[in-house]
């Protein structure tokens, strides 16, 4: 849902994904300057939306990253409303 809201590229064979996965996000990487620093991204999800999912930069790829972890209790209408957020916010 969130690849195809974001139009981003899958990092691995659906077979690899079981309950984490990680989703490249559209833009830039490095957006703080110490991983002890939270994304601005992070932040905003959470003060703004109440969405608690961790966003992290991969300095040598110049890129941001959204980590998923997908349980029982998650709907997808939960994977819906973020998807539309990030395509806001992004």
């Amino acid at each position: 849902i969130i690849l195809e809201v974001l139009e981003t590229p899958k990092l691995c064979p659906d077979s690899m994904i079981v309950g984490l996965s990680a989703v490249v996000l559209p833009g830039e990487g490095v957006a703080t300057k110490t991983v002890l620093e939270p994304d601005p991204l992070h932040t905003l999800l959470y003060e703004k939306y109440k969405i608690q999912v961790p966003v992290f930069s991969w300095p040598h790829h110049n890129r941001r990253y959204l980590r998923t972890a997908s349980y029982l209790y998650n709907s997808l209408e939960e994977y819906e409303y973020l998807a539309e957020v990030l395509k806001k916010e992004i």
